[in-house]
């Protein structure tokens, strides 16, 4: 009977605790104050939301603003959320998904 070696096992532990396990099916997630806050016309990325320290908001090559559009469903709650962490400075996560340009859609919000 084959028995693994004490360093074949250690080896294979370690392997399986390296791998990342969790799974996200955003594009982007990432934390910080909010900075700049753009308000442009609808259909143009309508409402663009900077965080105070930039980050790419969807992987290495993205843009540096997630955005949403007056026609979103939680519109009203985002602005809300969004100014009120910025006036109060308080820190936001922001979730987004790319879209077919190359920009990021907030999907999820949430203000610590």
């Amino acid at each position: 009977m084959y028995r693994p070696s004490h360093w074949s096992r250690t080896a294979l532990v370690a392997a399986l605790l390296s791998c990342s396990f969790t799974a996200s099916a955003w594009d982007g997630v990432n934390d910080g104050v909010p900075g700049l806050i753009e308000v442009t016309n609808a259909n143009n990325y309508g409402v663009r939301v900077h965080l105070a320290n930039p980050v790419s908001m969807c992987g290495p090559n993205s843009h540096s603003f997630v955005y949403f559009e007056p026609t979103d469903d939680n519109y009203k709650s985002y602005m809300a959320t969004i100014l009120v962490a910025k006036a109060q400075g308080t820190q936001v996560r922001l979730f987004a998904l790319a879209d077919g340009n190359g920009y990021c859609k907030l999907g999820h919000l949430a203000m610590f």
